[in-house]
């Protein structure tokens, strides 16, 4: 069976009868979402409720997110965040993790000026830590920054010296990888790296890191996911399946499927 390290079929127009049966016939074992803000949540909620096994809810607050909210609705959605955490879910469906969490400085990297995007990523660290939960990291031309800040709250008292997590979408270098692997974190490898021409530091990189250092992630509806595995497979020397087993089994102990 196969599992989808990151994808968001809260954002599929599709029914989900459809999906569920297109993920059924790919074998796919279990969906792993990415959060987006508190309406992206409660259609997580929803499908997870009708499909509990197959799709593992995910919430958090987006970097794009935070970008198109004010201060006050930010802290409004961190309070509604850690209230469904703590038990207050009403469709009875656990979280498997919190994210998409983390920066994102792709148009700009000094945009969070006002320094509210690494606030809500930092509360979001600490209710992850709060609530027991892994984290989703999504960081776009922000490692240092991200890193940083990662460092500082796993040295905290509570941060207990790392997280549990993936980085989602990850095509960073060699040694930018070490850094996140050291706090713990597992690097999740989406459909770009297919792409002729992109991505170099990233498949450069892969053929150093241990198989168990990296999973796989449609970052979409599913199907992705095989495209991702078959060009990390040459990367690599194994094949499809191999990697997608292996794939399987570290999302299985990153989320304590």
């Amino acid at each position: 069976m196969i599992i989808d390290a990151h994808a968001h079929l809260a954002q599929s127009k599709r029914r989900i009868e459809e999906l569920v049966a297109e993920l059924r016939a790919l074998g796919m074992e279990a969906s792993i979402q990415g959060g987006v803000g508190p309406e992206d949540w409660d259609r997580q909620l929803e499908l997870a409720r009708l499909e509990p096994r197959l799709i593992r809810p995910v919430l958090g607050l987006h970097p794009w997110w935070v970008l198109e909210h004010t201060e006050s609705q930010c802290r409004e959605a961190l309070a509604d965040l850690e209230q469904r955490l703590s038990g207050g879910l009403s469709s009875g469906v656990r979280p498997v993790a919190l994210g998409e969490l983390g920066l994102d400085y792709f148009r700009d990297e000094t945009r969070d000026a006002s320094g509210l995007e690494k606030e809500v990523f930092e509360a979001q660290l600490q209710i992850a830590v709060r609530a027991g939960l892994p984290v989703v990291l999504h960081v776009v031309h922000a490692h240092e920054a991200a890193l940083q800040i990662l460092g500082q709250a796993s040295r905290s008292p509570e941060g207990g010296g790392g997280f549990r997590g993936l980085v989602h979408a990850f095509s960073g270098s060699y040694e930018v990888a070490r850094q996140y692997l050291a706090l713990g974190l597992k690097l999740s490898i989406g459909p770009g790296i297919a792409q002729p021409g992109r991505f170099k530091q990233l498949k450069a990189a892969l053929p150093r890191l241990s198989p168990s250092d990296w999973v796989l992630e449609s970052d979409g509806e599913g199907p992705e996911l095989f495209r991702a595995a078959r060009a990390a497979a040459v990367l690599v020397g194994r094949s499809a399946d191999e990697v997608l087993e292996q794939s399987g089994e570290g999302v299985r102990a990153v989320f304590q499927l």
